[in-house]
């Protein structure tokens, strides 16, 4: 390892960190904006997207063995000894995303937001006709029918999934079907 190099890629991954936290906070204060206009009350519960939790414990586990290429083996390069630190500051940017779009159980409705994509979906209790669950190996999938054909998926981990339908039923009135897998 060439630690005169080292200063050099940190700085590289500094600047990948400014644009990647400079989106990050934009896409927050903008979702925050857009969920106060919604009128939909206040959290009562927030749950994390599983499978997104999962990909980035498993993006961690990755950038170990990267980081032991990058840092150990071949000819040093100021791209070499940028690009795990690149991929630690894009995993922690995706673990805040992560952070600030958890499905919101809120008093008036229910908002799933996404991860990867801006758009936002919000079901009213009064108008949930039908709460459907599928349960997976590490997941529960949970699909949300409301008036107007309005649907809404989202994925939980399973030990949350009594307190989530246990919540919406009070809201609502809804029982939810379970199918096994």
């Amino acid at each position: 390892m060439n630690w005169s190099l080292l200063p050099y890629g940190a700085y590289v991954a500094f600047a990948f960190a400014c644009i990647l936290f400079g989106g990050l906070a934009y896409r927050q204060v903008i979702d925050m904006l857009e969920l106060r206009a919604t009128k939909t009350g206040e959290d009562l519960d927030l749950y994390f997207s599983a499978p997104g939790v999962v990909y980035a414990v498993l993006a961690a586990l990755a950038l170990v063995p990267i980081g032991w290429l990058c840092y150990g083996v071949g000819e040093p390069t100021i791209w070499k000894y940028a690009l795990p630190l690149v991929g630690l500051v894009q995993l922690v940017q995706l673990a805040g995303r992560l952070y600030f779009q958890r499905l919101r159980l809120r008093t008036r409705a229910i908002v799933v937001r996404f991860v990867l994509r801006s758009e936002s979906t919000i079901i009213q209790h009064a108008e949930i006709e039908n709460v459907h669950v599928c349960r997976n190996l590490l997941w529960s999938t949970i699909t949300i029918t409301g008036a107007h054909n309005k649907v809404a998926s989202f994925r939980i981990f399973r030990f949350s999934e009594d307190r989530l339908l246990d919540r919406i039923r009070s809201l609502s009135g809804v029982r939810a079907t379970v199918d096994a897998a």
